[in-house]
């Protein structure tokens, strides 16, 4: 009797559809081209975090990166890391946070591949100040199928870098990536939830917002007076020194497969009431871990389990700013008429990254503690090279005024000890800092197609090449939504 041989299942996270694949696991950067025929199917994928069929392939084979986890350098004075595609961004936290950076974009949860966070361009509750995540990859390597490599950045193989980031792996494998992380004084957020009734008091909320990180939790199932009410909740990451520790590992993990019964109308409204009426009181403030506020599902291990073994759809919308208020009134109706459940639920505004970061970097400006301003030092090195979306503009200012005030101390001290003051003194304490005058462009001698390939003075075709580009180029979207529900048997999709 002969062996029948099984091909090991592949699923992505929300169990629907289920499509049969070769996976095949990668370890070495080298292991890609597989030596198939040329008429193979491949796509490379990560953790299974996905939903629907994006991670999947009928008929073909699948490319299993979490292999390819190391990690290959990083430069703690610019925050770059260089790392295979198959690092998660739980490695990379636990790899950053002690060493005082943390990730510039995350999703709702840390368990995704670097490639998988590009291949998707994911975004996170900062939308609106810092982009997709894309919009900090700094640079990768690009596998195709014909074993052809070629690094791509926005300045080298830009067709292929454009259309990578966001791409759903259908350019080839990405073998290694650098992506820059942002600086950070502690572990913790400074939070504060708000309470809202209707969808009029969560806009009133989301424009007074201040925080760099918006999202709001929505009831989807409620009508009458409780009709989409919700959670709003922001924060920041906190600007007074703290505890910088790796974070304990989840050991909760999801027993079984739920029946299909047990979410329902009723279950799902009994737990909407319970969690908008946890928190209290109208409005709560203070310092929470970073872990509940961008990770609260990843508490617990194969949650999607209670979905039960058909699975769930996930539905995303984006609707322009100006029609907003109307379509999701029209979406959230259409929702709780259908009586498909759904206990995850959000609501957030995206929008132009143009002002918001340059507004937000200004308010932080205005912290006085000494974290702050070491915190700012770092921000003025860690802020990108290149003049796309204001951000050498921004960097200088942060510059400007961080300098101005350091500037004033120094002078204090020294004016204490009756020393000289020059100039040239708190020039040298910047080297990182480079000015765009038109002096210190001559004394560049011209090199400002390295530093500033859109400079309008320099009309070079790399720069011209580079403006082209939309990579870091966001539309004023009002907001996405999630809803996440049952798969229904009679869906059309």
């Amino acid at each position: 009797m002969g062996i029948i041989k099984a091909r090991p299942r592949f699923e992505s996270w929300g169990r629907y559809p289920t499509l049969q694949a070769e996976v095949v696991p990668l370890h070495w950067t080298t292991d890609y081209p597989l030596g198939q025929s040329s008429g193979t199917k491949c796509l490379p994928v990560g953790l299974g975090r996905s939903y629907g069929d994006v991670c999947l392939l009928e008929h073909g084979t699948l490319l299993a990166t979490p292999g390819m986890d190391r990690l290959l350098g990083f430069d703690a004075s610019t925050g770059v890391l260089r790392c295979e595609t198959g690092v998660s961004l739980q490695q990379i936290l636990d790899f950053a946070v002690p060493r005082g950076f943390f990730l510039p974009v995350s999703p709702g949860t840390k368990f995704v591949t670097v490639g998988g966070a590009i291949a998707n361009d994911i975004h996170g509750k900062n939308h609106h100040v810092a982009g997709a995540f894309g919009r900090h990859v700094l640079r990768f390597e690009l596998v195709r199928s014909d074993g052809s490599r070629f690094v791509c950045s926005p300045i080298e193989n830009a067709e292929w870098f454009a259309a990578t980031i966001g791409g759903m792996g259908l350019t080839g494998l990405m073998t290694w990536a650098e992506i820059r992380l942002r600086p950070i004084v502690s572990r913790k957020i400074d939070y504060r939830g708000d309470k809202f009734h209707g969808i009029d008091e969560f806009f009133a909320l989301s424009q007074a917002a201040k925080s760099e990180y918006t999202v709001a939790w929505i009831d989807c199932v409620s009508t009458g007076r409780n009709f989409a009410r919700g959670i709003f909740m922001q924060g920041d990451h906190a600007q007074i020194a703290g505890p910088l520790t790796k974070s304990k590992e989840a050991k909760l993990v999801f027993p079984l497969d739920l029946p299909e019964v047990a979410l329902n109308r009723f279950s799902i409204a009994a737990f909407n009431t319970l969690y908008f009426h946890k928190q209290l009181g109208q409005t709560k403030i203070g310092p929470v871990d970073y872990e509940p506020f961008f990770y609260p599902l990843d508490a617990v291990l194969r949650w999607n389990r209670m979905y039960g073994k058909q699975g769930l759809l996930q539905f995303q919308n984006v609707i322009p700013h100006a029609s907003g208020r109307e379509g999701m009134l029209e979406i959230l109706k259409a929702i709780t008429k259908s009586g498909l459940a759904s206990f995850l639920a959000v609501i957030k505004f995206f929008g132009d990254v143009l002002d918001v970061v340059h507004r937000r970097r200004q308010r932080a400006l205005a912290q006085g503690h000494d974290a702050t301003r070491h915190l700012l030092r770092r921000k003025a090195r860690v802020v990108p090279q290149h003049r796309h979306n204001g951000d050498v503009d921004v960097r200088e200012n942060i510059h400007r005024h961080f300098q101005n005030g350091q500037r004033t101390q120094h002078h204090q001290q020294k004016r204490h000890h009756g020393e000289r003051i020059g100039p040239s003194q708190s020039e040298a304490d910047y080297p990182h800092i480079v000015s765009n005058s038109p002096a210190a462009r001559a004394s560049r001698g011209g090199r400002d197609h390295a530093l500033y390939p859109g400079n309008p003075d320099q009309k070079s075709a790399l720069a011209r090449r580079r403006n082209q580009s939309r990579i870091f180029q966001y539309p004023p979207w009002f907001c996405g939504m999630v809803q996440q529900t049952q798969k229904p048997l009679y869906a059309s999709c």
